[in-house]
């Protein structure tokens, strides 16, 4: 039987990401040089939601290359327990909504969209369920200058080949 592992996305700034990606509840786990003949040509870095096994798995490859989105890509989604309160916490660390919170249907759920350092849109949800809620962080860190969009200007970013340990 096949059992859902992980979601891979590629970024281009380790520390930014991390920074948001713990802003949004995920808790840092581990990360995995990839070396070939010798030479470090990517890490993977492993981020989950506490208390559940499947992983974002973010892969920095090191030769400085670029990336195009595509348009096939949606969004990866998460619980929250106060849509309001998860924006003002995010928003306090220079993360803001792509636009207003809305509802898709008649009487769903309120929802909304940020964006990572590299464009990739996360969804941000009511929870149903308490225990299903991923918890924002305040004080993660600051994501900078950068307001959500990959077009937007952007602070000059650190070292990449820091480990994020």
């Amino acid at each position: 039987m096949a059992r859902y592992l992980h979601t891979m996305y590629r970024i281009t700034d380790p520390a930014r990401s991390r920074v948001f990606y713990e802003a949004l509840g995920f808790e840092f786990r581990r990360e995995l040089p990839i070396v070939r003949d010798g030479e470090l040509e990517a890490t993977n870095y492993f981020f989950g939601a506490p208390d559940q096994e499947e992983e974002l798995e973010l892969t920095f490859n090191h030769d400085g290359r670029t990336y195009e989105m595509g348009t096939a890509y949606g969004h990866i989604a998460l619980a929250v327990d106060d849509l309001d309160a998860a924006l003002a916490q995010l928003k306090e660390q220079g993360i803001e909504p792509e636009r207003e919170p809305y509802r898709v249907r008649e009487g769903g759920s309120r929802l909304c969209f940020v964006r990572d350092p590299d464009g990739w849109r996360t969804a941000a949800n009511r929870a149903k369920r308490p225990q299903d809620a991923l918890d924002i962080k305040l004080g993660a860190g600051r994501v900078g200058a950068w307001k959500g969009s990959p077009d937007a200007e952007r602070e000059e970013p650190g070292n990449h080949h820091e480990s994020l340990s």
